[in-house]
C-alpha cells in the first residue's frame, strides 16, 4: 500500500489547543484536512507554558481527536508561537564588493545578509523569522537579485523577529512529552495570516490584527512582506475580567455574557438579561452591559492605533485592516474599529481549503489551517530537493563549487 502523505497542525493558544491533520497536496494543491481536534486548558499565558505536564496531556488530548475523527496516526507536527516575548527588529546590512571587477557573488549576498542579522540582543533570544525587501546597488533600490551585476556597494532591509529560545524548548518539551515528533514551529500572527490574508493585500498592503484570548497580535504588511510586529499583552480575557468587576459577577459567567452577546449596535430601552449566578437569579441592564463593552473595545482598538502610528507604515496601508479572533464576531465591533483606525476593517475567514469533516469557524481554527498551508510549502521543498536524480545532484555540487571558487578566488 502506497504511503499516504500527511502534514499536521497544532494550535497551542491561551485557552485552547487545536489539531488539523491534512493530506499533504501534490504540488500547490488545496488542503484537504481529514481530521481535528480540539481540548480546552489553561496552562499558557502570554505565550509562556504554566504547566508542561498539562500542557501535554492537552495536545495529546487534542491529537487523538484528531487521529480519531480522520484515521490517521500523527507521527510529528508543525507548532505555533506566539507571546508578548515575540519582537519585530527592522535591521539594515551593507557591504563593500568583494571581487576585484567588482561583480557582485552570491557570497556578497550571503555577507550582506548575515551583516544585517548581526544585531546585538539578550544572550537569551534568537531569530526565529527574517524577510528580507530587496537590495540597493550603489544606491538603486529596487533590485530583487544582484548576483552578476557590477557595483561598490551592497545594502540591503531585513525585519527580524526575535523571541525567547526557552519559550518555544518548553512548547516543544510539550509535543514530545505527548508522543509527537517536531516538525518546525511558525511564528502565530504569520500563520494565521496565511490562512486569512490573500498575496494581493499583501502587496498592497494591509493590518492583520488577531485578538486572543490574553495577547493581540499586530502584524503590518507591506510590498507583500512583514514590516512591523507588535504583540500587545490584552485581549478578550481583558473585557471578561471588566465585566466581571464592573457588573459584580464570576469570571465563567462574565464570559458567558460577553459570549452570548452579539451585538454593541443599539439595543430596545429597558432592556434586561436575566442570570444565574450560584443558584441565585440576578437582572442585569443590558445597556450597561453594551457600554462596558463599547468602553473596552475602544481602549482596545485605541491602543493597536497608536501601535499604528508608531509603526509609520499607516499611510502605505492600501488594503485596510483585517481582523481575527472571537470578540470581533460581535455586530457593531468592526464598525467601531473603522471610526477609530480611519481604515476599512474586515473579519478575517479561512480561504482557499478544501474539504473538512466538518465546517471549521475562522475564529477557532485559522492559526491551525495556516499553519498547515506554511508547513506544506516547507515539506514540499524538502520533498523536491531529497526527488532529485544522481545528474541534478551532480549539477548542483557543480554549481556550489563554481561559484566558491568565484566567490573566494
Amino acid at each position: 500500500m502506497k504511503k499516504e502523505n500527511l502534514i499536521t497542525a497544532i494550535d497551542i493558544g491561551a485557552s485552547k489547543v487545536c489539531c488539523l491533520i491534512a493530506a499533504l497536496p501534490i504540488s500547490k494543491g488545496i488542503l484537504d484536512v481529514l481530521g481535528y481536534g480540539i481540548c480546552h486548558h489553561d496552562c499558557l499565558k502570554k505565550g509562556v507554558v504554566a504547566d508542561i505536564k498539562v500542557l501535554s496531556e492537552a495536545i495529546s488530548d487534542a491529537v487523538y481527536k484528531a487521529e480519531e475523527t480522520s484515521g490517521r496516526k500523527v507521527q510529528s507536527a508543525f507548532f505555533n508561537i506566539s507571546g508578548t516575548h515575540l519582537k519585530g527588529i527592522p535591521s539594515h546590512g551593507e557591504v563593500v564588493i568583494s571581487d576585484r571587477d567588482n561583480e557582485i557573488t552570491k557570497h556578497d549576498l550571503d555577507r550582506v545578509i548575515s551583516n544585517a542579522k548581526a544585531i546585538h540582543m539578550p544572550y537569551e533570544r534568537d531569530i526565529v523569522y527574517s524577510a528580507r525587501k530587496g537590495f540597493v546597488v550603489d544606491g538603486e533600490k529596487g533590485i530583487i537579485n544582484p548576483v552578476g551585476m557590477f557595483g561598490i556597494k551592497l545594502e540591503t532591509e531585513l525585519f527580524l523577529i526575535t523571541a525567547k529560545i526557552s519559550i518555544i524548548d518548553n512548547l516543544k518539551k510539550a509535543i514530545n512529552q505527548s508522543g509527537i515528533g517536531v516538525e518546525g514551529y511558525i511564528i502565530s500572527p504569520l500563520a494565521t495570516s496565511a490562512s486569512s490574508v490573500s498575496q494581493h493585500e499583501k502587496n498592497l498592503g494591509m493590518v492583520f490584527i488577531d485578538i486572543g484570548a490574553d495577547i493581540t497580535e499586530i502584524l503590518v504588511f507591506s510590498e507583500s512582506r512583514p514590516v512591523f510586529l507588535k504583540v500587545l499583552p490584552l485581549g478578550g480575557d481583558n473585557i471578561t475580567k471588566k465585566i466581571a468587576e464592573k457588573l459584580s459577577l464570576p469570571e465563567g459567567i462574565a464570559e458567558k455574557l460577553k459570549i452570548e452577546n452579539s451585538t454593541i449596535e443599539d439595543i430596545k430601552k429597558g432592556e434586561k438579561i436575566n442570570v444565574t449566578v450560584v443558584s441565585r437569579k440576578i437582572t442585569i441592564s443590558r445597556a450597561k452591559l453594551r457600554g462596558i463593552l463599547i468602553s473596552e473595545y475602544t481602549n482596545l482598538f485605541n491602543i493597536i492605533k497608536k501601535e499604528l502610528d508608531i509603526s509609520g507604515y499607516i499611510d502605505s496601508i492600501s488594503s485596510g485592516a483585517l481582523v481575527c479572533g472571537q470578540p470581533v464576531i460581535m455586530d457593531g465591533v468592526l464598525e467601531l474599529a473603522e471610526n477609530i483606525f480611519n481604515l476599512p476593517v474586515k473579519i478575517g475567514h479561512i480561504m482557499n481549503l478544501g474539504s473538512a469533516p466538518k465546517p471549521l469557524p475562522s475564529h477557532i481554527y485559522a492559526t491551525a489551517v495556516g499553519l498547515l498551508k506554511m508547513g506544506s510549502i516547507v515539506k514540499q521543498s524538502k520533498k523536491s530537493i531529497f526527488k532529485m536524480s544522481p545528474k541534478n545532484w551532480a549539477m548542483v555540487l557543480l554549481d556550489y563549487t563554481r561559484r566558491l571558487y568565484t566567490d573566494y578566488f
